[in-house]
Formats: C-alpha cells, sequence, structure tokens
C-alpha cells in the first residue's frame, strides 16, 4: 500500500506546472507577435500608463509562420524588430497587447 500516495502527488505536481504557464496576476490575456514575411528578431518592452517603456519582457527570434505569446500587465507595450536579411532596425510604440490581439512584425 505504499504507492497510494503516487496517484495525489502526480496530480498535485501537474497541477503546480499548470500554474507554472498561467499569466501573473494582474495580467490581461496575451498577445501574439506574428513573424509573417520572414524569421523575425523582436525586442518588446512594457510600457507604462503614460507610455513610457518600463521593463522588457520578450526578447527573441520568431520563425516565419510562427507566432509568440506576450504578457502585458498595463495592455500596452513598444516592439523593435529586424528580419534576419536586414540589419535594420524597426519599432512600433504603444501597441495594444491583450485579448488575444496578432501583431504582425512585419
Amino acid at each position: 500500500m505504499k504507492t497510494s500516495w503516487v496517484l495525489p502527488n502526480l496530480i498535485f505536481l501537474a497541477a503546480m506546472g499548470l500554474m507554472g504557464d498561467a499569466p501573473a496576476q494582474g495580467q490581461s490575456a496575451p498577445c501574439y507577435l506574428y513573424a509573417g514575411m520572414e524569421n523575425t528578431h523582436v525586442l518588446v518592452r512594457e510600457l507604462d500608463m503614460d507610455g513610457n517603456p518600463k521593463e522588457q519582457i520578450y526578447s527573441g527570434w520568431i520563425n516565419q509562420g510562427q507566432q509568440v505569446p506576450v504578457y502585458s500587465r498595463s495592455g500596452k507595450i513598444d516592439v523593435n524588430y529586424r528580419q534576419a536579411s536586414s540589419d535594420k532596425a524597426f519599432g512600433r510604440d504603444d501597441v495594444d497587447c491583450s485579448n488575444g490581439r496578432v501583431i504582425s512584425v512585419p
């Protein structure tokens, strides 16, 4: 009967793993960054209520045709990106990031 503790512990561990993927309290539903034309490097910063950049909340490559979720506490982000074929950097200020909105880059 030593295995009677296994099932409750597995359920607990599974529940804790699911909670780790949930957004922190105060965060709205995510928006999604979508790289439609080619692989794109993206740097995203949270904006405060006045539109001033705060901390970085995402940085990385998004493969063409893929999307990544971004969670914003304020619902406003600053997006800077560059495509794999170019050294030029582009950006968008004050982008709405909430409720599943998809933001194409570019």
